[in-house]
């Protein structure tokens, strides 16, 4: 899920009988108004960045269990300057 203002995107892991159970949030960048899985990657939209970064979804699956309350982790990213992205497609 992503959290705007925050600027998080928050990972919840699934139980077998589809309950959520928050796992922990990584930063995402400037107001993530958008992202979209495409391959092995993940995709954000940072509207207000100006950016988008790409995650690899290895990466977002493999974060840790939060450590702490409160506490955004960090994940490697690539990013490409786009202005306002407000959606995220593959091309």
């Amino acid at each position: 899920m992503g959290v705007r203002g925050a600027d998080v995107i928050a990972v919840h892991d699934l139980s077998p009988e589809g309950e959520a159970r928050y796992r922990g949030s990584f930063d995402a960048g400037y107001w993530p108004r958008h992202f979209a899985v495409i391959g092995d990657r993940l995709h954000v939209g940072c509207e207000r960045g100006h950016e988008v970064r790409t995650y690899a979804l290895a990466d977002v699956l493999a974060l840790a269990p939060e450590p702490e309350v409160g506490l955004v982790q960090e994940l490697a990213y690539a990013s490409a300057p786009l202005p306002s992205p407000a959606f995220v497609m593959p091309a």
